[in-house]
């Protein structure tokens, strides 16, 4: 039976309890991180801390599910149901990072997905077996969805400037350590189908991220047209050739 994208929202959109409780679990992880110096200046302050808590976790919100719901649309389309795995060593680490350095350097990194079959969006399909490309391509929508969402706010960051720019930089901040090589991460299933590829969007994520709260969306994106560019015929020229 196959099945239509209104179903697969409405049915498959979370695959299974766990994989909703990992999503919740990485939710309030990004959202403890992030507002980990925000409970008072001088002195610790409950209230305070407690209401940046929950605005922490708001954005984490946004983030994670902007990034998760681009990655289940593309692995829809392309045959497959996506599940968010968390990264739960991953999690210990950047945890004791984060307290190490008492909040002052911390990294957005949670987890990863997994690729399943599905009969009735397989159907006719060329190359039934997931395959690295595949698992490239759907990972790699993650971070495109939130720099999608980070460039669509940019223009409307007069609205109300703090709000708008800080969920731009969390945007911005969790697609670009998604790049990082390591399992599970995006960067590593992209690396690992190609690095010629790697290099090319790492450039374009990072360019990104650097330009876009100094510049307009389209200059941006030309900024990072170009920096990708030059980062994959870098790597070509000093790596491959």
């Amino acid at each position: 039976m196959k099945l239509s994208f209104k179903d697969f929202f409405t049915q498959k959109f979370v695959k299974s309890k766990d994989e909703l409780i990992d999503i919740i679990l990485a939710v309030i992880f990004l959202g403890f991180i992030a507002s980990f110096n925000d409970w008072g200046d001088a002195t610790f302050n409950f209230l305070e801390g407690l209401k940046n808590f929950f605005l922490a976790i708001v954005l984490s919100t946004i983030v994670v599910l902007v990034s998760i719901a681009g990655q289940k649309i593309v692995g829809f389309k392309r045959g497959y149901i996506v599940e968010f795995k968390k990264w739960f060593y991953g999690i210990l680490i950047i945890l004791a990072f984060t307290i190490v350095t008492r909040g002052t350097l911390w990294a957005p990194i949670v987890g990863g997905v997994v690729l399943h079959h599905h009969e009735g969006l397989r159907l006719g399909r060329f190359r039934y077996q997931v395959n690295q490309r595949a698992i490239a391509l759907v990972a790699f929508a993650g971070p495109l969805s939130n720099i999608a969402l980070a460039l669509l706010l940019k223009p409307l960051i007069f609205l109300n400037p703090t709000a708008i720019e800080t969920l731009i930089v969390f945007n911005l901040t969790y697609a670009l350590f998604n790049m990082l090589p390591l399992p599970p991460l995006v960067g590593f299933n992209v690396i690992y189908y190609s690095r010629t590829l790697y290099f090319l969007l790492l450039g374009f994520v990072t360019s990104v991220w650097l330009f876009l709260t100094f510049y307009s969306t389209i200059i941006t994106l030309i900024l990072a047209f170009v920096v990708s560019i030059v980062a994959w015929a870098a790597y070509l020229y000093f790596v491959e050739l």
